[in-house]
């Protein structure tokens, strides 16, 4: 991802903001001061939105269709893949 960055924090677990609340501080502090705020067009989201996520882009705006296109490729990915469950058979061994 262009402008990612990871944080590292040797011995922390699952919750590094209670086990090293200071440090995490630090790592968030510095995030927020310096990464761009995000920037979004509200009537282009509420189209979006009211439109559903099947209906399509809008017909009279490239960004609505790129914003559409977007989102849904981004949407359909974070979804997690369907398996199938795996069914294990044990049979008594023949003497």
């Amino acid at each position: 991802m262009p402008g990612a960055r990871i944080e590292l924090m040797p011995a922390a677990g699952h919750f590094p903001h209670e086990e090293f609340p200071d440090h995490f501080v630090r790592i968030l502090t510095d995030f927020v001061r310096t990464t761009a705020p995000s920037v979004h067009d509200q009537n282009l989201w509420r189209s979006l939105l009211r439109q559903g996520r099947d209906a399509g882009p809008a017909s009279n705006s490239a960004a609505a269709a790129a914003a559409a296109a977007t989102s849904t490729v981004a949407a359909e990915s974070a979804l997690p893949r369907q398996r199938r469950p795996v069914r294990v058979v044990r049979t008594a061994a023949r003497a």
